[in-house]
């Protein structure tokens, strides 16, 4: 079976910073809302072996205004980009909330270092002060494709994969590979910007999230990561966490929890199947 080369030709494509946010979070909703929420579960899961293993899943909310939360008028951010909040059954884990400044940063062949209008420094401080229990900083790079002549030429498997050898031994077959151009933009972004994110010396119990987006001629999408620095994902709670941010976490969940979240379900891996 040869492999569609159309899917890993990248495209230009314009969103905004919200389209942005709903794209990573569609793309971590499978059907029947089941998910694992990927790009987020470092940040929620603060202590290995801890939390995610007994959350079933999250109510998540996007865009919500400081004046919805009942927080302080003039401070920053003017809006949370992502709540999560973690729920097992009818528990519902409000002190394990984790909100979410997202940054988008464009990238070109010409200009690989431009940057995002605003690094989210000052969002994050804000999100420290305001005493949310969880706190992570997500730069979403959506860089310019590379044309063909800049792109690396690699050898791709083809599936399904044809190594059907006696005694389990996996000869290499020629015709089990298919040469394509690879686009390795995205993924050099990524580490540039993994690397300005750790200039902020923010504190560390703020998780630092970092991933490309790239479109293909069918539209669809793909998330790149960098694996240098996954351990910096992880948070840790809020030492500034206030009592009365979570209690305002409550109240707004439960006076808009049909119209602004979202119920998803984990994916249990445990269970082969689900």
């Amino acid at each position: 079976m040869a492999i569609d080369k159309i899917a890993f030709e990248f495209v230009p494509k314009k969103v905004s910073e919200e389209e942005l946010i709903d794209l990573f979070l569609d793309k971590f909703l499978q059907n029947n809302k089941r998910t694992d929420l990927a790009p987020f579960q470092n940040v929620l899961n603060p202590y290995s072996k801890r939390n995610l293993g007994r959350y079933e899943g999250v109510y998540f909310s996007k865009m919500i205004r400081r004046e919805e939360l009942k927080l302080t008028r003039l401070g920053k951010p003017g809006d949370v980009d992502v709540l999560l909040v973690p729920y097992q059954g009818t528990n519902i884990f409000f002190e394990e909330s984790a909100a979410f400044e997202v940054k988008v940063v464009r990238p070109t062949i010409d200009n690989p270092n431009r940057n995002a209008n605003s690094f989210g420094r000052t969002q994050i401080k804000g999100l420290i002060e305001d005493g949310f229990p969880l706190i992570g900083l997500i730069h979403v790079c959506v860089p310019e494709p590379l044309p063909p002549e800049f792109r690396t030429e690699i050898m791709a498997v083809k599936s399904p994969l044809n190594i059907h050898v006696p005694n389990g031994n996996k000869e290499f077959n020629p015709d089990d590979f298919d040469l394509i151009t690879y686009d390795w933009f995205p993924g050099a972004m990524v580490d540039k910007q993994m690397q300005r994110l750790l200039s902020f010396k923010l504190p560390r119990f703020v998780g630092l999230l970092c991933f490309a987006l790239s479109f293909n001629r069918y539209d669809e999408v793909q998330m790149i990561k960098s694996m240098l620095f996954l351990t910096l994902e992880k948070g840790s709670f809020n030492t500034k966490v206030r009592k009365d941010t979570i209690e305002k976490i409550k109240q707004h969940f439960t006076t808009n929890r049909v119209k602004r979240y979202t119920k998803v379900r984990f994916i249990d891996r445990r269970k082969k199947g689900k």
